[in-house]
């Protein structure tokens, strides 16, 4: 009797266990993500560096980090920079931080593309759209996703003023 006793216990575990982590799992792949901020940090030798500040906020019950992140920049349906980081970041349980995603981009390509949609912006009155596009390393305990797809698309409207 004290077997049976036994198996049933160690089986609830084993169910109890594996439906945390399925749980933990699906709460790391769904946290939430929204660009806060484009900004301009400068141009040399032909490189236009281009920060997006992106707020990342954490539904689960433990901390997730964000191991790398590979983006494309695009707006208007072309790629004007790209950004990769491998440096890890730290998503408190039940909180949000913003990570810099810090983009390169050929000077001429995004200076012609910028200057087009702010003319579109203020005499069309058509906004451009910004999308940042690619995929992060999470990780949270036991529990690891790699290339974790990311789109998240904004008006280039909030951004010009």
């Amino acid at each position: 009797m004290k077997k049976y006793w036994f198996i049933t216990l160690l089986g609830a575990a084993g169910i109890a266990f594996a439906t945390y982590i399925n749980r933990q799992r699906n709460l790391l792949s769904a946290f939430g993500y929204k660009i806060k901020n484009v900004t301009y940090l400068g141009t040399s030798n032909n490189n236009t560096k281009i920060e997006v500040q992106m707020k990342f906020t954490n539904t689960a019950d433990f901390n997730i980090k964000v191991k790398k992140y590979q983006f494309d920049l695009i707006i208007d349906n072309k790629v004007v920079a790209k950004a990769s980081d491998d440096q890890e970041y730290n998503i408190p349980a039940k909180g949000s931080v913003i990570i810099p995603v810090v983009a390169n981009a050929d000077t001429n390509l995004s200076l012609s593309l910028g200057i087009a949609t702010i003319i579109n912006q203020l005499v069309d009155k058509t906004p451009g759209v910004a999308t940042l596009r690619g995929s992060l390393d999470v990780r949270a305990g036991i529990v690891t996703i790699n290339n974790l797809p990311i789109d998240v698309t904004a008006s280039t409207s909030d951004f010009i003023g």
